[in-house]
């Protein structure tokens, strides 16, 4: 066999190897790619599992303890609290607007795959729909909340009577 027989060989089986190599790195990137899948829909639905039984807990809260239902119910409907059912009445909204902000954090990120404001929106609205809530928003949204999801929710209750709202003085308060 002569010197370009070799040579002509050499580069046959160098060819078929960079095609058992390219075929190699394709399979091994799409293993990679159902791996990155496969751990997105796991993170998300992780997420989706912990914003569940954070909701069940603090549904739970009010369905277990009859006084905390009680403060809940007539701080939704506006009706007169002291101030340690105030506290209380704040503390549950902080609670829920903490989850509220991490799902909304979680979407932006993408680990959460739905849009939390059009989702919640309606909830959003209903937990802001009392003077003492409306109040409570105004004065703590920029101390616990990232500023991206109090504009948010902002934006979403824009609607003309929340702004109206907001402004009109509420009965018991200075």
């Amino acid at each position: 066999m002569s010197w370009e027989a070799f040579g002509a060989l050499g580069e046959v089986v160098g060819g078929i190897a960079a095609v058992i190599l390219l075929a190699y790195i394709a399979y091994q990137i799409r293993q990679n790619s159902r791996m990155l899948e496969q751990n997105a829909r796991a993170t998300q639905a992780a997420t989706y599992q912990a914003n569940g039984e954070f909701w069940a807990r603090a549904w739970a809260l009010l369905a277990q303890d009859p006084s905390l239902a009680r403060i809940w119910r007539l701080g939704r409907d506006g009706e007169e609290l002291d101030d340690d059912e105030i506290v209380r009445f704040e503390s549950l909204l902080n609670v829920m607007f903490a989850s509220l902000d991490d799902a909304y954090s979680q979407a932006t990120l993408g680990t959460y795959d739905v849009d939390i404001l059009k989702l919640g929106g309606s909830a959003i609205a209903e937990l802001l729909s009392s003077p003492l809530a409306l109040r409570w928003w105004q004065r703590d949204r920029h101390r616990f909340y990232r500023p991206e999801f109090h504009s948010a929710v902002e934006h979403l209750l824009g609607d003309t009577t929340y702004p109206a709202r907001l402004s009109q003085p509420q009965a018991g308060t200075d």
